[in-house]
């Protein structure tokens, strides 16, 4: 015992990182092997996996996500096996990076104890949140949280040095990168540089300068978009990247009514803990911050409030979209687990115990998060199952109508759409924004006769589309047989195999 604390105190930080990485891989095992985390991540590794077969996204299959997060899919192929652990694994490495630079940060403004805690934090609620697998933000929050750091750093640099435009365009080449792993990064990354404007602008730089400074940072945030941009306009392809990418998220309706209203109180329950303490926390950075340390303290609370105003934009509201939240609530929460910020006499670790009651909070959360998508979604073993059964029998591609696009990734089948994604074709909210008219599209696909189909059952649910079931259902009774059923979650999928055709001679 004595040894280890002697290597601890040699190498904290060592320490620090070896500590939160075991922390996101207990935390995040109960998952490891699930291929039905979420729809999004089957989805993501399923074009990973295209991509290295010579498929090109937003042509030969459709997505509206950047280019950045399916490489990165396509990177965790690269590793072997069918993909998923894989990717789950590489998904627990950024965690515990991530983690480990939300405490480098907090430890700018509270004790390591509360910092280390800020960091254990992140983790739990990352997992609470929907982000136990691989959603875009487990990745780019690591991108985020490295672009704040160099943002603090050019506070500091620019006092001294006078090297803050140098740290500047690192956080804005970072910044840029994550807009390729999702767009909605780009209201942090405007707030990052503002930030760094009015800080050059403090210490008394000319409008020349700034202006220069402010160019060129606003380059490298988008050059990486640029770059890709220019890929596909030299293929020829760059109305389909300008559509995909840009047009259809915003002929996609918002959700609306009582659904509203359930994602709304789900994300406020999955988050109250470490959203409420942050709150404190920002009002402590706003007023109460040492003179040294008061512009990074500013930063951080502009952070987090920043990310809450840009979950609150976007309106689709499923609890990951509240991921890119809590990094900055995390950190700025970290002064309140500070000893030194609660009351300064026989009470000295309130701070701290109010801290280990988020955590917990956390992980119970978790927890319930886990068990319910379970229960609904199913282990995986199910879609094992029903790729097991088709792969021997298909002739062409399966059809994946409505279900997990996980089962063209298991099946090796080829795809009988550019629109796989399984909730494009058959649910209402999607037909207004593919480009192209549902219907159409499933007749095309249904002309070239698939030998199977796989569905839910039964059609009633609410996000359906009625002119696509209409359309689909009386073709799979009038051409199709019952080959299996299978329960999948809360849902009974079904595998539909088309009759035989009787031969006229």
């Amino acid at each position: 015992m004595t040894a280890l604390r002697a290597a601890i105190a040699r190498h904290p930080r060592a320490a620090l990182l070896l500590l939160l990485s075991m922390a996101a891989f207990v935390i995040r095992a109960p998952q490891f092997g699930n291929p039905v985390i979420q729809i999004d991540e089957q989805f993501y590794l399923l074009v990973g996996d295209r991509m290295l077969h010579g498929t090109l996204p937003y042509v030969d299959i459709w997505d509206r996500k950047p280019i950045g997060l399916f490489a990165i899919f396509a990177a965790c192929r690269l590793l072997g096996g069918d993909g998923i652990m894989q990717y789950q694994i590489v998904a627990t490495l950024f965690v515990g990076l991530t983690a480990y630079g939300v405490a480098r940060l907090a430890n700018r403004i509270a004790s390591e104890s509360a910092a280390a805690l800020a960091g254990l934090v992140y983790i739990a609620f990352l997992s609470a949140n929907g982000g136990d697998g691989g959603q875009a933000p487990v990745f780019y929050n690591l991108l985020v949280v490295a672009s704040a750091a160099s943002v603090a750093r050019s506070f500091d640099a620019r006092a001294a040095a006078k090297r803050g435009f140098g740290h500047g365009c690192a956080a804005m080449i970072l910044m840029g990168i994550a807009i390729q792993v999702k767009y909605s990064v780009i209201f942090e990354g405007a707030f990052f540089g503002l930030a760094m404007i009015v800080d050059v602008r403090r210490h008394g730089q000319r409008v020349a300068t700034i202006l220069g400074s402010a160019s060129v940072w606003i380059l490298l945030a988008v050059v990486p978009t640029i770059g890709v941009a220019a890929f596909y306009a030299y293929l020829g392809h760059e109305q389909a990247f300008l559509f995909a990418n840009f047009e259809s998220v915003f002929q996609r309706p918002s959700v609306m009514g009582d659904e509203l209203r359930a994602r709304l109180l789900r994300i406020l329950w999955q988050t109250a803990p470490i959203v409420s303490v942050a709150g404190a926390g920002c009002l402590h950075l706003v007023r109460n911050t040492p003179q040294a340390h008061r512009n990074v303290g500013r930063f951080f609370a502009g952070w987090a409030v920043v990310a809450v105003f840009a979950l609150l934009v976007f309106g689709t509201y499923h609890d990951h979209y509240a991921l890119p939240i809590l990094a900055p609530c995390a950190l700025a929460g970290s002064v309140v687990y500070d000893r030194r910020l609660i009351l300064r006499s026989r009470m000295r670790p309130t701070g701290l115990y109010l801290g280990v009651a988020v955590l917990v909070a956390g992980l119970l959360i978790a927890a319930n998060t886990i068990v319910r998508n379970r229960h609904n979604r199913g282990d995986g073993s199910a879609a094992r199952a029903i790729a097991a059964y088709v792969k021997p029998r298909l002739t062409g591609c399966v059809f994946v109508f409505s279900g997990d696009p996980i089962l063209y990734h298991f099946t090796d089948s080829c795809l009988p759409t550019a629109y796989a994604f399984t909730t494009f074709l058959s649910e209402s909210r999607e037909a207004s924004s593919l480009g192209v008219d549902q219907v159409t599209e499933l007749k095309r696909v249904m002309d070239a006769k698939p030998s199977l189909v796989i569905s839910r059952s039964p059609a009633s649910f609410p996000e359906a589309s009625p002119a696509a079931w209409a359309y689909i259902e009386p073709i799979l009774q009038r051409d199709y047989r019952v080959a299996m059923t299978r329960q999948v979650g809360n849902k009974v999928q079904v595998v539909y195999q088309r009759r035989a055709v009787a031969n006229p001679h």
